[in-house]
């Protein structure tokens, strides 16, 4: 069963409790028959298993890193030999090689999600409307932010366009009483308001955005990649002792945009 990297002894058995409440193993062989291992290793033994890895053989090194809604962990990994178990299916056996690098939370989707907001409303505020916008705008805008624009932003072209939602006007009437109007937001060039939609460069939306977010997500890996030659476990002429592979999983690592990052700060790196 996989657990959070850190998860304590006590939180451990609670979950043997739980998985015996459930009906998973018996009060009698949970030690034996439950075995936690942290949320890396889970994931180094899938990708393994699951990407390629009929490429790797014993003592080959490669890297997780583990980026989710709010946070980071990366760690490097080393295949031992293949599971002797006969429904193992070739599974491969791993060991940790340096105590993981976990992030704080100047990474994950969510702090990408924050920084959107934050500029949206530093981009927006000299508007003549900006007054006008509540809660309902800016999460709709946020939301077509998330659908449209994360996941793909590095496959983009030369700027993004987000669709304005409504803007909410109040008229007041002539015997005293007011009007709700749904109307979009005026045209303003400076800000890049046309036609109901914002553009947006996409240069601006990398450096306002995007790379505040992945910067701590490569300096983990960084972190890693150094520690591993820094303590001299990267033997002369290699061996298979370098570290082969970089894998990104997570919400936030699988995103593009942290891929193409990743690939261009350590495509090469030994």
């Amino acid at each position: 069963m996989p657990v959070p990297v850190g998860c304590s002894e006590r939180a451990k058995e609670c979950l043997r409790q739980a998985a015996v409440g459930a009906g998973l193993v018996e009060e009698e062989t949970k030690e034996e028959r439950l075995e936690f291992v942290s949320e890396l290793k889970a994931a180094a033994m899938f990708c393994l298993k699951t990407v390629k890895g009929s490429a790797f053989k014993e003592g080959d090194r490669f890297l997780i890193c583990h980026s989710g809604a709010d946070t980071t962990s990366v760690a490097i990994f080393q295949v031992v030999d293949v599971l002797p178990h006969r429904y193992s299916n070739g599974l491969k056996r791993v060991k940790q090689v340096r105590q993981p690098s976990l992030g704080s939370s100047s990474s994950g989707t969510d702090f990408l999600e924050a920084n959107m907001s934050r500029f949206l409303e530093r981009l927006l505020q000299p508007h003549p409307q900006y007054r006008q916008l509540h809660a309902p705008f800016w999460t709709q805008i946020l939301e077509d932010f998330r659908i449209f624009i994360r996941s793909t932003f590095a496959q983009m072209g030369g700027r993004a366009c987000l669709d304005l939602p409504p803007v909410m006007t109040v008229v007041e009437g002539t015997a005293g009483d007011s009007t709700t109007v749904n109307s979009v937001l005026d045209d303003n060039d400076e800000i890049g308001v046309e036609r109901g939609s914002l553009i947006i460069p996409m240069e601006v939306l990398e450096e306002e955005v995007f790379e505040p977010a992945v910067g701590e997500v490569l300096e983990l890996i960084q972190e890693q990649l150094e520690g591993l030659q820094m303590e001299g476990e990267v033997e002369e002429g290699g061996g298979g002792k370098e570290c082969g592979a970089i894998f990104l999983i997570g919400e936030f690592g699988s995103l593009h945009f942290v891929k193409k990052r990743v690939t261009e700060e350590f495509l090469g790196w030994k």
